[in-house]
């Protein structure tokens, strides 16, 4: 009987470490699973963030400091759009201008203040906005020349995709090297300007 028991126990035993080890073994494979997924979010969520990051513009000294980061409000195909002036003869300018695809504007300078859009020139604007689309931006040739008598312009333009990402499109010129920016780019420009007359 003491042999029966005994093998009995031992086999009881046995039985236990193989149950436990299979729970281990599944709890295990969940930690796993787990992790793996998590690493796996990260990285997605990585790359979608590199995605809605401007390329790395490098501005020319002149526009250092100038640009606010301002984001388009938070539905998708909503825009914010930067106009921002440096320079000239005896360092004149016509002042800094934000606009928002919601309508509103706001002069930076000279002195902030806000200002309410005709709603034509905010249509007009938001869809030139929409014809300029990425890759339009990526083939901007955007330089200065050395005219240090010349307005310096830059514009700004930051857009939620359908998406939800957000991404930043930069292009600035002076007189001397106008002529090579595209021409929906120049209407942007100037249907901006005229929020500020």
């Amino acid at each position: 009987m003491a042999l029966g028991s005994g093998l009995w126990a031992r086999g009881s035993e046995a039985a236990f470490l193989r149950a436990t080890s299979s729970k281990t073994s599944r709890a295990e494979s969940s930690m796993r699973t787990l992790a793996i997924s998590a690493v796996l979010i990260a990285t997605v969520a990585a790359m979608a963030e590199a995605q809605s990051r401007p390329a790395d513009t490098v501005l020319p000294p002149v526009f250092m400091g100038a640009v606010r980061p301002v984001e388009p409000p938070g539905q998708p195909g909503a825009w914010v759009l930067q106009v921002i002036s440096r320079g000239g003869f005896e360092g004149r300018r016509s002042g800094d201008l934000i606009v928002r695809s919601d309508g509103t504007a706001t002069l930076i300078t000279p002195g902030d203040g806000t200002t309410s859009i005709h709603p034509e020139t905010l249509t007009s604007l938001g869809q030139r906005i929409r014809t300029m689309t990425t890759p339009h931006w990526t083939t901007v040739d955007s330089r200065l020349g050395i005219c240090s008598d010349c307005t310096a312009t830059l514009i700004v333009l930051t857009v939620r995709e359908l998406n939800g990402l957000v991404h930043t499109h930069t292009a600035f010129w002076d007189a001397t090297t106008k002529a090579a920016m595209p021409r929906d780019l120049l209407r942007i420009h100037d249907l901006a300007l005229t929020i500020q007359r």
